[in-house]
C-alpha cells in the first residue's frame, strides 16, 4: 500500500485515489483520526468514488461505532457499484453491528451470490449464524470461507468435520473447545480469534490475556472489538473498556 501511495502521490497528489490509499495506511498504523479525515477528503474530491465511501463507512463503524453514518456511506457505495461484491457485502455490516442479524444474513447472502468464490461473505455469514445459535450453518460457512485459499483443502474440510462432530456430540461448548484446540495447533495462531472463542466459553481471563497479546502484536483484526457480538457479554468489564480506550475505539451504545 505504501508503494501504491508513493506512486499516486507522484502522479496525482490531490486525487481521491491517493487520499483513500493514504487513509488505509493511517488505519493500518492505528492513526484513526487521520484515517477518517483522509477518507472524508477523498469523498469531497470525488463524491462518486466508490472505495472512498466504503472506507469511510468502514472506519466510522469499527472505530466510532457510528452505524448510521456507516449505513449511509455503504448505501452510496452500493448504488455506485451495483455489481461490486465488496460494496454489496458491506451493506450487511451495520445491521450486524446493531445486532439485527436476520437483515445482515439476508444482505450477505445476496453478496455471496454475486461472487460465490469470495471467502468474505461466507465468513460474515458464519459470524451471524453463530450469533443466532445456528451453529451447524456457522460451521459450514466458516469452512467455506477458509477452504477458498487453503493450501490443503482436504485438511481444512477434515477440521470442520471434526468441529461439526463435536457440536453434535457435546453442543456449542464442545464445538468451541474443539475449535480452540485446533487454533492452538495452528502454525500461526491468531490471538484475537482465539480470544473470541475463549469469551464464548466464559473464560474471560484467558480472553483478556489473548487480547493483550493481540494488542502487543498490533493485530489489525482486533479493531473489530466493538463490532464482534461475542464481546457483548463483557461490554462493561473494566478490562474490555481499558483495551478499547488504549486502542482509541469509541462507542456510546450499550447492549
Amino acid at each position: 500500500m505504501k508503494a501504491v501511495a508513493t506512486t499516486l502521490q507522484q502522479i496525482q497528489p490531490n486525487s481521491p485515489q491517493y487520499h483513500t490509499v493514504k487513509s488505509w495506511i493511517h488505519f493500518d498504523h492505528w492513526q484513526f483520526d487521520d484515517a477518517i479525515a483522509e477518507a472524508r477528503l477523498a469523498i469531497q474530491l470525488d463524491v462518486k468514488f466508490l472505495r472512498a465511501h466504503s472506507f469511510y463507512g468502514h472506519y466510522m463503524l469499527l472505530l466510532r461505532g457510528d452505524s448510521s453514518t456507516a449505513r449511509k456511506e455503504f448505501e452510496i457505495a452500493a448504488q455506485i457499484g451495483s455489481s461490486d461484491m465488496i460494496a454489496q457485502m458491506h451493506l450487511g455490516n451495520p445491521f450486524y453491528f446493531d445486532r439485527q442479524f436476520a437483515k445482515a444474513i439476508e444482505l450477505w447472502m445476496r453478496a455471496e451470490q454475486l461472487e460465490p468464490r469470495s471467502p468474505d461473505p461466507h465468513f460474515w455469514l458464519g459470524q451471524a449464524y453463530e450469533a443466532t445459535q445456528q451453529y451447524e450453518k456457522a460451521i459450514s460457512e466458516y469452512g467455506a470461507s477458509e477452504v477458498v485459499y487453503a493450501q490443503d483443502p482436504a485438511a481444512v474440510r477434515a477440521n470442520y468435520e471434526t468441529q461439526l462432530a463435536s457440536l453434535k456430540e457435546n453442543g456449542p461448548r464442545g464445538w468451541w473447545q474443539t475449535k480452540l484446540s485446533q487454533m492452538r495447533q495452528s502454525p500461526s495462531p491468531d490471538s484475537y480469534e482465539m480470544a473470541k472463542v475463549c469469551v464464548r466459553l466464559g473464560d474471560n481471563a484467558a480472553a483478556f490475556a489473548l487480547l493483550e497479546k493481540s494488542y502487543r502484536e498490533h493485530n489489525g483484526v482486533m479493531l473489530f472489538l466493538l463490532y464482534d457480538d461475542c464481546w457483548d457479554a463483557v461490554h462493561d468489564d473494566p478490562h474490555y473498556q481499558d483495551i478499547l480506550k488504549r486502542l482509541g475505539l469509541r462507542c456510546e451504545r450499550r447492549f
